[in-house]
């Protein structure tokens, strides 16, 4: 991510990234994309380090921009910790480099270590939902069959009892 000088600017760059997630779909049709978003970034504000000035604008663009565009959205500033988590990754942690900006070797593995972490979070998550979905579509179907039956059985008395009004008992 360059560094972004005004809204309208982050605001241009959002739409054409979802323009380019557009392209990628065009070319394989079939294909699920997972957009993962800018990291905390820092710039010496007033002599201190600080978040990019319109870093929480821009990545609420670009998160739109993805999944407007039918593509998964996975948030790395707010898995860093959001506004100013960058001066602990350098600082505390050593998981940045002293440009505010990289990240160290461990840092890579840290975040690759969250992102796989959500991933499978929101897997169990699917699966989860998709279990209620079974099962609640499961009990659905049995109450409609038992409602079925119990028509049916109603028809099937109102049948017989119709039979024997027409003097018709079915016995020879």
């Amino acid at each position: 991510m360059t560094y972004m000088e005004s809204e309208e600017q982050a605001s241009r760059n959002a739409r054409w990234f979802k323009s380019q997630i557009n392209r990628m779909k065009q070319a394989r049709p079939g294909a699920q994309i997972l957009v993962i978003g800018p990291s905390d970034m820092s710039t010496k504000i007033d002599g201190e380090y600080q978040t990019y000035p319109l870093m929480e604008y821009y990545i609420s663009q670009l998160r739109a921009a993805s999944l407007e565009a039918g593509a998964a959205y996975w948030d790395m500033y707010r898995a860093m910790g959001g506004k100013n988590s960058m001066i602990t990754w350098v600082e505390e942690y050593k998981w940045a480099g002293e440009d505010y900006t990289h990240f160290s070797n461990a840092g890579v593995k840290n975040i690759s270590r969250l992102l796989f972490q959500s991933i499978l979070i929101e897997y169990k998550n699917y699966q989860a939902v998709a279990a209620a979905k079974a099962k609640a579509e499961a009990a659905e179907k049995a109450a409609k069959e038992k409602q079925d039956a119990k028509k049916k059985s109603g028809e099937m008395k109102e049948t017989k009892e119709g039979v024997k009004k027409m003097g018709v008992d079915g016995k020879k």
